[in-house]
């Protein structure tokens, strides 16, 4: 016999307190038969948002910031990590909001031991130059368009 109560209760998902410092877990995972096993390190840098649930206003605008750093081939972030010719793909898909908290998520895999902390590097350098920068009005204003676009478009 089933009881639903208790999985409920069980499967329950605890809200994550947020770090004071960078912490690295360091995992092995199976790479598969074929290759060059020296080149299947992979990569991700994670940030943990908010320890709650975003507000709409705060929602909308992590979209649109996500939109303006990988949304597009030319956005900076992508488009540096794609140029760095590290690793295969990148992965982490940028903003994730729809779990119980909000998360930031990018890096390569396919990547070379000695490459991982060039990945890193390049992934937080190039987000500290875009705090302190900015991004360029034509960018802002694509991503405007194209996130209005877009939210006309499923307006149901």
């Amino acid at each position: 016999m089933f009881d639903s109560s208790l999985a409920s209760h069980e499967s329950r998902v605890e809200p994550q307190t947020l770090f004071s410092k960078p912490v690295r877990i360091v995992e092995t995972y199976p790479a598969g038969e074929g290759g060059d096993l020296k080149k299947k390190h992979m990569v991700c840098l994670n940030w943990l948002l908010s320890d709650k649930p975003l507000d709409l206003e705060t929602e909308l605008t992590l979209g649109f910031l996500n939109h303006l750093l990988l949304g597009t081939p030319a956005s900076p972030l992508r488009k540096i990590l794609l140029e760095s010719r590290l690793g295969d793909a990148i992965v982490g898909g940028g903003v994730e909001d729809e779990l119980l908290q909000p998360q930031f998520s990018i890096g390569r895999k396919g990547d070379f031991e000695d490459d991982i902390h060039k990945v890193e590097e390049l992934v937080t350098s190039t987000l500290k130059k875009l705090a302190e920068e900015g991004f360029h009005i034509d960018a802002i204003e694509a991503s405007m368009n194209t996130i209005e676009f877009s939210m006309r478009e499923n307006n149901t």
